[in-house]
């Protein structure tokens, strides 16, 4: 509905210290660019804002004034489910806003490959999205904008809301120095038409309510993958808004699904209010009567409190620490978005500590600590993750028992499949004497190398610790379950870089079953480089969407040449140079630039030798392979439940991706010989992205239920979760 502007040939320019990469979408806010920091070469999302050309002197001082003022406000809310904004300013008369980019995808994006998503799942997304709200009218900014499009779903299967406060620049900039579009010029509201809400429209005062309005949109249009009210005329859209009534969920999908109580058209009805003196007054409200129609009894949720006002930051911390299906406790001061922050290499004020492993040959030698960085997501992860176990204990035992997780994830500036960051959380200890803190340390038992992982941090009654490994700018760190086998928690009296002080916790991996898990996320000899079965997958899945992104876009190009050769790397990729259908790419594939990219191991399992053949056949594929040494490590005498849990898990997941690769395969074999079939290159674009996501997305769905359809990314993580290791007391206490 924005009238269009030719930002695309924007792509390719520099804006301050950007490289602009490739233009995500455009709107009455301005274009959103895929970036990339020609400092610290990370990538991010840089909003241009709309501004006049040939202001005055005196404007343009007022404007950057305002702008340093308002963006430096937003760039100080942190908070779980907000992307943090890492930069601004103006570069060559363009104001401009940043945001770390994190692999993530839109919900948008999401519902237009995939469709409506489950009833749990969205109310998941609700309490996240209504948690953030919260925490931002909790210090007197409303979003004023929200819609599918600037909400984003990482990797982790939670919620990042971008924009925040945005909509509040634009309209300073129409309102003060009459920019506005042909769109804008009739009607005075500036922003998305997904959920704007009526007194947005009428220029009357808005409030939290409006941003109910907005929730409750939006929450419309992930039930039934449509948004509440279309039309191809602005006009008519915004019509809707004033006066229509919202259609019935039922009529809009094409069969009533499970699951999905009609009363829901009431909580969302209420919601959509055109008075906002009718709507639910806070966003957690709204959330919490959504939870009563689909989970009333629900034990895992803990309902949203009565909020402040806006403004108030009385119960700053109780926004952020709701719970939808998991409890969520964090410390909205440094919470993920500081982390977040450091990825992008472009927030004020950010700075970093050092980073640095020992190295295998040194054995309780001296190496500076890591920086410290203060948390609020780490809990959120590991309380998602599967709770906590009581332990007993008694040197810094508080009234309640001690216990103890760690979780060990890939790092916030690496890459995916390489496990080298950590988070530790503790309960039940008490505070340490005056001078003294607890330290962390991984340790390699059999080489005796000691890497000190940081101090815990007190939240609340629980003490906590995230290293974010020392992976950067995209190149993975060290892979700490490579590194070490047990975990210590000291009690430590100055910053020493070795544990001298009383042991208070300890964990150790169990050696069977750990060896298992090694083959799984660390190294296996007979894959290229040693990489790990499912790591090794993860990438190979990974480049298959790649590929079959770029078959798409040729296909779209008319471009059969290219199209027959990104199918036969898609076969190469599936499998392997033992595979049956296996063929180096030709001369015509090399002179179009398109080249081998897999690692010539294969997803899927090399053919049978023939009857009364010699020889036995090589290796199985990455996806059965990591599936058999998952099931081995469940089988050991040391297994754990914890471990058996998320086996059964990965083993799920990577049956759903191996009938997709079969699927893939049996499209790109098509492709060969009929390049300008429609259909396959449809099926294959689709089974290639479930492959990687799932088919439902990263939608953060457990593997291991009949409607998960999770994929390799998920496999992956639950791989990971086999390895959570639990901190004890030592028999000594």
């Amino acid at each position: 509905m924005s009238e269009q502007s030719p930002y695309e040939q924007w792509v390719g320019a520099t804006l301050a210290t950007y490289h602009l990469e490739r233009l995500l979408s455009q709107s009455a806010l301005g274009p959103l660019f895929i970036a990339r920091n020609r400092t610290t070469n990370a990538t991010a999302l840089l909003r241009i804002l709309p501004m006049p050309a040939g202001l005055a002197a005196d404007a343009y001082t007022e404007y950057t004034t305002r702008l340093d003022y308002q963006a430096s406000h937003l760039a100080t809310l942190q908070h779980p489910y907000i992307l943090p904004l890492t930069d601004y300013g103006v570069a060559q008369g363009y104001p401009y806003l940043v945001w770390p980019e994190l692999g993530m995808r839109s919900l948008s994006m999401r519902l237009a490959q995939s469709g409506p998503i489950a009833v749990v799942t969205v109310g998941r997304y609700l309490d996240q999205i209504a948690a953030a709200l919260e925490y931002a009218h909790e210090h007197a900014t409303l979003h004023g904008n929200l819609s599918t499009e600037c909400i984003y779903i990482q990797l982790d299967g939670q919620v990042a809301v971008s924009d925040v406060g945005v909509r509040q620049e634009a309209e300073f900039i129409r309102n003060h120095f009459g920019v506005a579009t042909a769109a804008t010029t009739r009607y005075p509201y500036y922003g998305s038409l997904e959920a704007c809400a009526p007194e947005q429209l009428l220029e009357k005062p808005v409030g939290t309510a409006t941003d109910v309005y907005a929730l409750a949109a939006v929450t419309y249009h992930l039930l039934t993958g449509q948004p509440v009210f279309t039309s191809d005329r602005y006009d008519a859209f915004l019509q809707q808004h004033l006066s229509a009534t919202p259609a019935p969920l039922e009529t809009r999908l094409p069969t009533r699904r499970g699951g999905l109580p009609a009363e829901i058209d009431h909580v969302l009805a209420q919601g959509l209010a055109k008075d906002p003196a009718q709507r639910y007054s806070t966003p957690g409200a709204f959330a919490n009567a959504f939870h009563q129609i689909i989970a009333p009894n629900s034990a895992r949720r803990v309902p949203f409190p009565t909020s402040a006002p806006f403004g108030s930051r009385s119960q700053a911390s109780s926004a952020s620490a709701r719970a939808g299906e998991h409890a969520a406790v964090v410390d909205t001061a440094a919470g993920s978005g500081a982390l977040r922050a450091g990825a992008s290499g472009a927030q004020p004020g950010a700075s970093g500590g050092a980073s640095g492993r020992l190295a295998p040959s040194q054995r309780r030698s001296s190496v500076g600590p890591f920086g410290r960085i203060l948390i609020g997501c780490a809990l959120l992860v590991l309380l998602a993750g599967g709770g906590f176990l009581a332990l007993a204990g008694r040197l810094g035992v508080g009234s309640t028992k001690l216990t103890g997780t760690v979780l060990f994830m890939d790092g916030p500036h690496s890459t995916l499949g390489h496990s080298d960051a950590a988070q530790i959380t503790v309960q039940g200890l008490t505070a340490p004497p005056a001078g003294s803190h607890y330290e962390v340390w991984l340790i390699n038992r059999e080489g005796e190398q000691i890497i000190p992982l940081g101090a815990l941090s007190a939240s609340g009654q629980t003490y906590v610790l995230n290293d974010p490994g020392n992976g950067q700018n995209g190149q993975a760190g060290s892979n700490l379950l490579a590194a070490g086998d047990e975990v210590e928690v000291t009690l430590e009296q100055s910053n020493t870089q070795l544990p001298f002080g009383h042991i208070v916790l300890t964990g150790s991996f169990p050696l069977q079953a750990f060896t298992h898990i090694r083959h799984v996320l660390v190294s296996f000899p007979a894959t290229p480089g040693k990489v790990g079965l499912l790591s090794g997958a993860l990438a190979q899945v990974q480049e298959l969407n790649v590929q079959a992104g770029a078959l798409q876009h040729a296909a779209a190009q008319g471009d059969t040449m290219a199209v027959q050769c990104y199918a036969q790397n898609i076969l190469d990729i599936l499998e392997g140079t033992h595979g049956a259908h296996y063929q180096p790419l030709g001369a015509d594939c090399a002179a179009a630039k398109i080249t081998f990219t897999g690692d010539g191991f294969g997803l899927l399992n090399p053919p049978a030798p023939a009857t009364g053949g010699q020889g036995t056949p090589p290796v199985l594929g990455y996806l059965d392979a990591a599936a058999d040494h998952a099931t081995y490590a469940t089988q050991t005498p040391d297994a754990t439940a914890v471990m058996r849990q998320h086996a059964s898990r990965v083993v799920s997941a990577l049956l759903n991706v191996k009938g997709w690769a079969q699927t893939a395969d049996q499209e790109a074999l098509k492709l060969l010989t009929t390049p300008q079939d429609p259909a396959a290159v449809a099926t294959l674009t689709q089974v290639c992205d479930a492959a990687f996501h799932g088919e439902g997305g990263a939608n953060g769905q457990t593997a291991g239920t009949s409607q998960s359809k999770v994929g390799t990314l998920q496999a992956y993580q639950e791989a990971q979760a086999m390895a959570t290791l639990t901190l004890t007391a030592p028999p000594s206490h």
